[in-house]
């Protein structure tokens, strides 16, 4: 009797009924962290970096090669900034490469750019506003900045909770899942990079994106699976 309450309780629950009306929308992804690189046309020093910072209100941990700096003014028309974002910024090392290169007189390499990192960003327009913010700082032209966008994380809710086992079973190809180490189910969209985490709530993280364009594909392709793992469960419920 016990060993027969212990796998009832391991079996997944009874589809709801209400799955027979529901229907899969795409909906939005909201976008909850943006990640960037900056490449500097000019060498900064930590140092003075970290003194301008500081007296513009930032907050700033200094480490031996890098500087972490947070809670950076913000723009007053964007309703999305996000007051603890972050930026990294790396000391300027000459590659030994170059280094001979510009001894024996070589200019054939170009010069080596210093490297900025930003995390935690929540909309397109901050970006925009970091990148006027240091070149008002470091005293550069914004255009001669080369930006490249990193990662974009945004989540969504599914219609309605899902069945794990049952949502890997319709979408075979590109589903993976370890219950045993992770509570969900990634599903491998084949859009660049992108991946989705998806739990049984309905909860969904999309990683992975380097465009907006990527994430919006990535949300229609994470909805036709949607709909895949509905018709297996109406087929179940029918018969």
């Amino acid at each position: 009797m016990t060993a027969t309450k212990h796998w009832s309780r391991r079996l997944p629950p009874p589809p709801p009924p209400t799955l027979l009306k529901t229907k899969s929308k795409p909906g939005q992804v909201t976008v909850h962290s943006i990640k960037f690189s900056i490449k500097l046309p000019v060498r900064v020093e930590l140092e003075d970096f970290s003194t301008i910072c500081q007296r513009v209100g930032g907050t700033v941990k200094r480490y031996q090669n890098f500087l972490v700096i947070s809670h950076l003014p913000g723009d007053p028309q964007d309703k999305l900034w996000n007051p603890n974002c972050k930026l990294v910024l790396f000391r300027y090392r000459r590659s030994p490469l170059r280094k001979r290169g510009a001894e024996r007189g070589n200019s054939e390499l170009p010069p080596k750019r210093q490297h900025c990192n930003v995390c935690g960003l929540k909309s397109f327009q901050s970006i925009v506003h970091v990148r006027l913010f240091l070149a008002l700082l470091t005293d550069c032209d914004e255009k001669d900045m080369i930006t490249t966008i990193d990662n974009i994380c945004g989540s969504k809710k599914l219609p309605t909770p899902i069945i794990k086992t049952v949502f890997v079973l319709a979408n075979r190809s590109n589903c993976f899942h370890q219950f045993e180490s992770f509570p969900g189910i990634i599903l491998k969209t084949g859009i660049g990079s992108v991946s989705v985490l998806i739990y049984a709530s309905g909860s969904c993280v999309f990683k992975g994106a380097k465009t907006e364009a990527q994430l919006t594909r990535a949300n229609k392709h994470l909805m036709s699976c949607f709909e895949k793992y509905l018709d297996v469960v109406r087929r179940a419920i029918r018969t």
